[in-house]
């Protein structure tokens, strides 16, 4: 029994100490909510906070006077606290925002007891006017009935001029868009939906501005397949920039070849490509036209070179009859009448009597053998030899043999590579040009050797030189040395190639013919 007590003697003892504790905690409470609520205390928490605000804070009373306000606020408008306090809300707004004020007073204040942020205009102590973001809020009494107004303010200046900067630079570019003589496109790269473009875009393709915005750039591109695009746009991305042609089909089924000009950029946190179109459809088709134009000319030029050559080649033909009938005529005719009247004189010389007539035939049998010489010479040089014909340096061998016999003119003949053969005109041509040279060192080089060298040109061309240590050509008289020279140069231009003759006074000439095979 006694245990018993003792138990529940203990429980009490332990349920008392709690409830002491309980107590004192409730107690503690009641203190500090005491304290808080002492109307020194909160308005000391309200004061800080009110004075603390970096927004511009003011309240008014139900007839718009300006009951309170903390430093933002009068720091903004540039009144003491003393000032505003003399005021109304009105005083401060300019009179063109009177009305707007009390619309939003009755439309949302008074409704809803507080308004959306709206914009408006303040006035400044010195006059000037500067924007203003305003939020308010309704104050009622015990009884329901509107008491004041508390309003917060910020001075939005700054942004307002952000805001302008950012429309006049938006203005200027869509002026720079919309005015642009090429199409200005801008297209989403992922799904290739035409964004944005100017009017020059909705021109050369021929759709409206509508019909534009409901199409892709797989339906205006003339593509083999969409995934080549999605490539390219990646590329385009990565690289920062590309220049490109591709191909345009408008509203009409035309085809127009367009220069592209493209640069991704970024709008609304989105990669977005610019793109600038320049139609060159034209310049490509008056390209197209010039290069026909080209091609039709160098047929006609090549043609007209053929006939050239071919008019060159006769016109040799006949300048080589002409000589072999002159040199026949030299030979049988004129050769055979010289030496018929060598016998007369021969025979006129037995009969002369005195020592005049004597010397008289003489000088005339003397002046007779310089003619019938130098009609052998000319018609050595005007009857054109029969050449073998084999090849071009079987031909040479031969001519060289030829000369020497003739004129004793050794001609010493070397090949420096493997030879190809060219046409036979080309190498008949050749035969006669050396020959041609080779008379030449025979009537003025006034030497008995000369060197003649074939080089082909990786089959290409050919090039032969006739050099002799003769005396030479001064350098005045180089370019226009000769008849024979002058007529050699020209046919040799006729077939394609060139002469070149190298040479100073007294110290030899080399004689350069550079031909092609054909």
């Amino acid at each position: 029994m006694n245990q018993e007590v003792t138990t529940e003697v203990e429980r009490l003892r332990q349920r008392v100490a709690e409830l002491e504790a309980h107590i004192d905690e409730r107690t503690r409470m009641v203190d500090y909510l005491r304290q808080e609520a002492t109307p020194g205390n909160a308005e000391s928490k309200y004061r800080r906070l009110h004075e603390s605000m970096m927004d511009a804070f003011v309240s008014v009373d139900v007839q718009g006077r300006i009951t309170e306000t903390n430093p933002a606020y009068r720091t903004m408008l540039g009144y003491t606290e003393y000032e505003l306090q003399h005021l109304t809300y009105m005083d401060v707004t300019p009179a063109k925002w009177h009305a707007f004020e009390a619309r939003i007073t009755a439309e949302q204040l008074l409704v809803k007891g507080y308004s959306e942020t709206y914009e408006k205009e303040y006035r400044r102590k010195d006059g000037t006017v500067f924007p203003v973001e305003v939020r308010t809020f309704l104050i009622r009494d015990r009884d329901g009935q509107p008491a004041s107004m508390w309003a917060i303010v910020r001075d939005i200046t700054q942004r307002k001029k952000a805001e302008q900067a950012l429309h006049d630079s938006e203005t200027r570019y869509r002026t720079l868009f919309d005015q642009s003589p090429d199409a200005v496109v801008i297209l989403d790269p992922e799904t290739g939906a035409l964004l944005d473009f100017n009017k020059e875009a909705c021109n050369y393709l021929g759709y409206t501005r509508e019909e534009l915005s409901k199409l892709t750039i797989s339906d205006l591109e003339v593509i083999e397949s969409s995934e080549d695009t999605n490539i390219h746009f990646r590329q385009i991305i990565s690289r920062g920039q590309d220049r490109f042609i591709t191909r345009h089909r408008t509203k009409n089924g035309s085809i127009r070849d367009i220069e592209v000009i493209t640069r991704p950029i970024q709008m609304g946190g989105r990669t977005l490509l610019h793109g600038i179109w320049h139609d060159i459809t034209e310049s490509k088709r008056a390209e197209e036209e010039l290069r026909k134009s080209r091609d039709e000319l160098e047929i006609k030029v090549a043609d007209r070179t053929a006939q050239l050559r071919t008019l060159t080649s006769n016109i040799i033909d006949v300048e080589e009859k002409e000589r072999e009938r002159i040199g026949y005529a030299l030979h049988e005719d004129l050769q055979q009448t010289l030496v018929a009247l060598q016998y007369k004189i021969s025979a006129i010389r037995e009969y002369a009597s005195s020592l005049a007539e004597r010397s008289t035939v003489e000088a005339a049998a003397g002046i007779l053998d310089k003619a019938i010489a130098l009609t052998r010479s000319l018609s050595a040089e005007m009857m054109p030899p029969v050449f073998p014909g084999k090849n071009l340096l079987a031909d040479l061998e031969w001519l060289a043999g030829d000369m020497q016999e003739r004129f004793g003119l050794a001609v010493r003949l070397r090949a420096k590579s493997e030879q190809v053969e060219p046409s036979d005109a080309v190498r008949e041509f050749l035969v006669r040009a050396v020959r041609e040279l080779l008379f030449n060192v025979v009537r003025h080089a006034q030497i008995k050797t000369a060197d003649v060298s074939i080089e082909c040109l990786d089959g290409a061309g050919i090039t032969i030189q006739v050099i002799d240590n003769g005396k030479g050509i001064a350098a005045d008289k180089l370019s226009g040395h000769g008849l024979g020279l002058l007529k050699l140069r020209e046919r040799v231009g006729h077939f394609g190639g060139k002469l070149r003759l190298d040479s100073t006074l007294g110290g030899g000439t080399c004689a350069t013919l550079i031909l092609p095979m054909k």
